[in-house]
């Protein structure tokens, strides 16, 4: 059984070490005698070449992601394609500010997002960085990560995380975070996402490998989450 992951603008998109999410991704599948292969795809390239298990793009600065954005725009429908399919898709930092309506820049230019989903981000001249713990439905422990970020997401109707224990949310007082939709996961969550969060990677390797998939121990990692989620729930 083969894995085929795409990692969107690995170069451009990979702050606070996001392409961490991908490495250790393919790591656990390999774990389970899986092959997998990873395309990476940036600005100038076919960014979708036939059909993907597992799709990816990562956190970068506003600028970056409008560029990626212009990028994106030209193969919107086969993202839209793959989404709707059931392809497990992740986007973290505000890579997914660009799947919605349209993104208003603290310079008051609208640019138009891809309209996949219909919520809509407005930038402000006020950066802001926080350590955040949520909790989402599809697991039975909280997340952690860490968020940097300018803008105001709202109009989410399905929100990833419903509950925001600490950190913000995706607009001021909103008190969820993120956006779900079948199996495409949208959080401003950075740092890296999956590798914070040994049981969110457990539930994608699980879903990505199924029937090869066998419970294996990573014990240092699931240590590192309980020492940093009780450092981050002290504060709460």
């Amino acid at each position: 059984m083969g894995i085929r992951i795409l990692h969107l603008f690995s170069d451009l998109m990979n702050m606070y070490g996001d392409y961490g999410n991908v490495t250790m991704l393919v790591r656990r599948l390999e774990e389970l005698g899986l092959e997998v292969s990873v395309d990476c795809r940036t600005y100038g390239d076919r960014l979708f070449d036939g059909k993907y298990d597992f799709i990816y793009c990562g956190a970068g600065t506003e600028l970056r992601r409008d560029k990626a954005l212009g990028c994106l725009k030209a193969e919107k429908e086969a993202l839209r394609d793959a989404i709707e399919a059931g392809t497990y898709v992740l986007f973290t930092g505000n890579s997914w500010e660009m799947l919605g309506k349209s993104i208003h820049n603290v310079d008051g230019k609208d640019l138009e997002g891809l309209g996949i989903f219909d919520y809509v981000t407005s930038e402000t001249d006020t950066r802001v960085t926080h350590d955040i713990v949520a909790e989402t439905d599809l697991l039975d422990r909280p997340v952690v990560g860490f968020i940097n970020k300018c803008g105001s997401v709202t109009n989410v109707d399905s929100p990833l995380f419903t509950k925001v224990t600490l950190g913000p949310g995706n607009s001021e007082g909103s008190g969820a975070e993120g956006y779900h939709y079948r199996n495409f996961f949208g959080t401003e969550m950075i740092g890296p996402l999956l590798v914070k969060n040994p049981h969110m990677m457990d539930m994608l390797v699980r879903a990505l490998a199924g029937d090869s998939y066998r419970e294996t121990r990573h014990d240092s990692a699931v240590k590192a989450y309980e020492v940093t989620l009780r450092a981050l729930s002290e504060r709460q």
